[in-house]
């Protein structure tokens, strides 16, 4: 245990993380590169990727994402999180979800789903990134999301080859043999 306050920099972390966590991970890796040992990441969300890349798919981003605060801001979190959702998982991917689930979704506000188009992270800021890294998009993924992942696999030195899983398991092999590198 550490004493109140501290905080131990003598971590060396493997960040294996999806959607918008991806983005997150991407931003420490370039802040704090001592404590990123790896990066695996799973369809990241960084359509700003896209809009510096001048990509029209960027457009399509942006519209779900001001459809989605324009929802959320209106009180209508559940019809915001079945647009987005729907869109990136396929229709009724929000109404085949459990109870618990669909209720973590509405708790997270429209500000924090903002983070994400205000993200300032650029193509440039990409190639900066340190650690060794593997880049995961699903068989079954958006054009945007695709888009992301061959504009990170070009921009960070090194970066894996993309794997299209269709899987849990195949996911799973990916990110063992990611780790054992």
């Amino acid at each position: 245990m550490q004493p109140a306050g501290k905080t131990r920099t003598d971590l060396v972390a493997a960040l294996i993380e999806d959607d918008g966590s991806g983005a997150v991970d991407v931003r420490l890796a370039l802040r704090r590169p001592e404590l990123v040992r790896t990066l695996a990441l799973v369809e990241p969300l960084l359509s700003t990727l896209l809009r510096d890349a001048g990509d029209p798919l960027s457009d399509e981003c942006r519209h779900t994402a001001e459809s989605f605060v324009h929802r959320a801001r209106a009180g209508q979190g559940a019809q915001a999180w079945a647009l987005f959702l729907d869109h990136r998982n396929g229709p009724g991917t929000r109404a085949g979800m459990a109870d618990k689930a669909r209720a973590r979704f509405l708790a997270q506000t429209a500000e924090g789903f903002l983070s994400n188009p205000s993200n300032p992270m650029a193509p440039g800021d990409c190639r900066r990134v340190p650690a060794q890294t593997t880049i995961v998009r699903g068989g079954e993924t958006t054009a945007p999301d695709r888009r992301v992942a061959e504009l990170l696999r070009d921009a960070i030195p090194g970066a894996g080859r993309m794997s299209s899983p269709t899987r849990p398991e195949e996911l799973a092999r990916i990110v063992i043999g990611h780790l054992e590198r």
